[in-house]
């Protein structure tokens, strides 16, 4: 029997994940279960078998990809790069990591962290695309949720973010101490006009390996939801570093 992974929610080659069988089944690797009032409750246990536990979001992406709802893509896959270039209307991104690692900005951020302003020739072609696309009536939106005081790595994207609401991205921060009890992800999600969501893969580290590419109702209307609660609660990014000097390391 040969296996093919379907899809997993996890760092490449970890569990849980999902793959599908070359005779029409499918495995399943995750946690075994252990918890003795659960397996108690296991029912027709037969001699071979043993029971794992999955995260619902897990076989939930599984069925997305298997009705062909979705799709897997690698980080530089060109199909979602050019998402940024045809999208018609809006583009929405909703963050959630405190550190994304990226070894195209090491070098910055050691500059950054070491008292040097930041040089936004690193993201011309963002910059450039934003301009754009905000001077042909769409919309580019952002909201990062952080948590407080500022990681160093976020005061040094904040000092980009200045460049990216001059280009007219709608950037918006939201603490997480103000996001409990809002029902929001735990996930980075591209959503490319209210249709078709990217549903981003980081591993612990922050390093990005991969996408969900997915136009299936159900998880679109959850992306635009969280869009929707996400704006309503953020703090625009120019008014929130005007109220927290402290957060960058200005004095007040």
């Amino acid at each position: 029997m040969k296996l093919r992974l379907l899809f997993t929610e996890s760092v490449p080659q970890s569990c849980p994940t999902v793959y599908e069988t070359d005779r029409g089944t499918f495995v399943i690797q995750g946690n075994r279960l252990t918890d003795p009032e659960a397996r108690a409750d296991l029912a027709n246990m037969l001699p071979g078998e043993d029971a794992v536990e999955t995260p619902r979001e897990t076989l939930l992406g599984a069925m997305r990809v298997t009705s062909g709802a979705s799709r897997i893509l690698a980080a530089d896959s060109e199909e979602f790069l050019q998402l940024f270039e045809t999208f018609e209307h809006t583009a929405f991104r909703f963050e959630t990591l405190d550190r994304y690692a990226v070894p195209e900005e090491d070098e910055a951020l050691r500059r950054f962290l070491a008292g040097e302003s930041p040089d936004p020739s690193l993201f011309a072609s963002w910059f450039a695309l934003v301009q754009a696309a905000t001077a042909a009536g769409k919309t580019v939106q952002r909201v990062h949720l952080v948590s407080e005081p500022l990681t160093d790595y976020m005061r040094y994207e904040f000092a980009y973010y200045q460049h990216s609401t001059a280009a007219g991205e709608d950037v918006r921060v939201l603490p997480r101490a103000q996001a409990q009890g809002l029902d929001l992800p735990g996930r980075d999600y591209w959503l490319f006009d209210s249709r078709r969501a990217a549903l981003m893969r980081f591993d612990d580290d922050g390093h990005f390996y991969g996408v969900e590419l997915t136009d299936d109702p159900q998880a679109v209307a959850r992306c635009c939801y969280w869009r929707d609660v996400a704006l309503h609660h953020a703090t625009p990014y120019d008014r929130y570093i005007a109220e927290h000097p402290e957060q960058l390391g200005r004095a007040s």
